[in-house]
């Protein structure tokens, strides 16, 4: 089975990061999103994490802890892991998958639309802890 992450990145006012997707993206385009994707070949989840965040906004982070919350995407065999972390250093410079990003707040998550995973990765986060 293929394993993707989407990692919740907290700030010290305990908002989190949001990324949205590109229009030009092929899958959910125009959506809200989490830093994340698949995990390559003889990668940890945790290094996959790290770059993926790296990758697409800039960020290099620290995790809490193991993954908090599994996806299982239906219509694909892909189980998605849901990480904690927090910036470490760097500032949001935005990969050509994304177009915006916006640090919310708990009250603020049902503004957005999101992608299948991202939605309920984040309420897992928000509400589940």
């Amino acid at each position: 089975m293929k394993r993707g992450v989407n990692i919740i990145i907290t700030n010290n006012q305990g908002k989190i990061l949001i990324l949205r997707r590109s229009p030009k993206e092929k899958f959910f385009p125009g959506l809200w999103d989490l830093p994340g994707g698949k995990v390559e070949n003889g990668e940890t989840l945790g290094e996959a994490a790290e770059r993926e965040t790296k990758e697409e906004s800039g960020l290099a982070i620290s995790l809490e802890q193991k993954y908090f919350y599994i996806f299982h995407c239906q219509d694909r065999e892909l189980n998605i892991y849901g990480f904690k972390a927090r910036s470490t250093f760097g500032d949001i410079s935005l990969s050509n998958e994304h177009s915006d990003f916006k640090w919310i707040f708990k009250d603020e998550y049902k503004s957005f639309e999101y992608t299948p995973s991202v939605k309920t990765t984040i309420e897992e986060f928000f509400f589940k802890k």
